[in-house]
């Protein structure tokens, strides 16, 4: 019952490309994958990718927003939230 927001985010994917994280559907930022800068040798990521989270005001919820719109797979394993009390 007490505010928080959500500042991190810890994604655990496998077989993953694409997808953006964020405080609601409409604010959120694209998940890097550094490990693949060539565009001609595409590669699937698994493993965990942390997250900043932008700051989307303090609720009792917590919630943020995982959005894939690509053509590419997103297996989304488990998600681990950073909070902040406050508000």
């Amino acid at each position: 019952g007490r505010f928080k927001t959500v500042t991190e985010a810890i994604l655990r994917l496998r077989n993953t490309l694409g997808g953006s994280v964020g405080p609601n559907e409409n604010q959120t930022d694209q998940i890097s994958y550094d490990e693949y800068h060539a565009v001609d040798n595409i590669n699937l990521y698994s493993g965990d990718k942390k997250m900043q989270v932008a700051i989307g005001g303090f609720d009792v919820d917590g919630r943020i927003s995982i959005v894939s719109s690509n053509a590419y797979p997103f297996d989304l394993l488990a998600v681990v939230r950073v909070v902040s009390m406050g508000g």
